[in-house]
Formats: structure tokens, sequence, C-alpha cells
């Protein structure tokens, strides 16, 4: 608790202020608290205070989606932190998301949107096999 207790305070006005941003319905208290519990998993793993890159890489799991908000920016200016985001890749999301073994109490359901099915097919080559094959949903 002691290496994150001084996140708290800026991780709630952050959430605030994307909650004015964007208006109802988009974000909600459940990705708040997914965002608490992947920082609280990270502190537990390294014993260390999570790294500016650690909190991104928390925050783009739980705040992204929505083009008019940019949540990275809101929450590293709160934090005042500078993370190196030239490491984070949306690919490396979905590789940690697919192969999370053992990790289902940090693991949100991975959610692919896209236009005309275009990714799809690219995520079956690169990611799925035979034995590992997802749920698809149309809609």
């Amino acid at each position: 608790l002691e290496k994150v207790r001084d996140l708290f305070k800026p991780f709630a006005r952050s959430y605030l202020n994307i909650c004015k941003k964007q208006g109802k319905g988009f974000f909600g208290l459940r990705d708040y608290y997914s965002l608490i519990k992947m920082i609280f998993a990270v502190a537990k793993t390294s014993q260390q205070k999570p790294t500016p890159e650690e909190i991104v890489k928390a925050v783009l799991r739980n705040f992204s989606g929505k083009d008019n908000v940019n949540a990275v920016s809101v929450f590293t200016q709160r934090l005042q932190i500078t993370p190196n985001l030239e490491n984070i890749s949306t690919i490396d999301f979905v590789k940690e998301n697919l192969q999370a073994v053992g990790q289902e109490e940090e693991c949100r359901y991975l959610l692919v949107l896209t236009k005309n099915y275009a990714a799809l097919k690219i995520l079956q080559q690169t990611f799925f096999s035979e034995r590992g094959q997802p749920e698809i949903l149309f809609d």
C-alpha cells in the first residue's frame, strides 16, 4: 500500500477530469477500479513503486478507445510524470492479453473493434493456434 498510496489522489482527479471531458456512459467506475487493481498488482509483483511506463500501460488498458479523450495526457500531467512511450505498442497489449495465463484477476476482456473485419484475419494469422481459438462475436 505504501508504494501506491501517493497515486490515489492524482488518479481520482484524473478520472474525474476524464469523466467531465467524455460525458456519460463510456468510462465508469469499473474502469477506475480496474486501473487501481492493475497498479496494485504491478507494485505487489515488483515490490516497487510503479514506473511511469507501467502507469501509462494501466491507463491505456482502462481508458483508451475514445478518440476525443487523451487519457495518457490527463494522467501524466496530473501525476507530473514523463514516461517513455516508444516501447508501448497496441500489438503488445493484444499479445499480453491473449497470453495472460494465471492473471485472470488483473485482465479484462479484450475487445477489438474493426471496420469490415479488417483486423480479424491479421489477428487470426498472428496469434491464434488450432488449440487456442478465441470466441469471435459479430454484431
